[in-house]
């Protein structure tokens, strides 16, 4: 079960940075707050989590 938490923060983790650039690129900061707070919250919180 840890290995699959792990993939699932590294995925959410990953996808935070994709998003963020997508948010920075349109010139969206609503985008970047979101992204950040929400995708990388969970990101992080399951990677100390896990």
């Amino acid at each position: 079960m840890p290995r699959f938490v792990g993939v699932v923060a590294a995925f959410l983790w990953g996808g935070d940075f994709i998003v963020g650039s997508i948010g920075i690129s349109s010139h969206h900061l609503w985008l970047l707050y979101l992204d950040y707070g929400v995708l990388g919250g969970f990101g992080l919180g399951h990677g100390y989590d896990g």
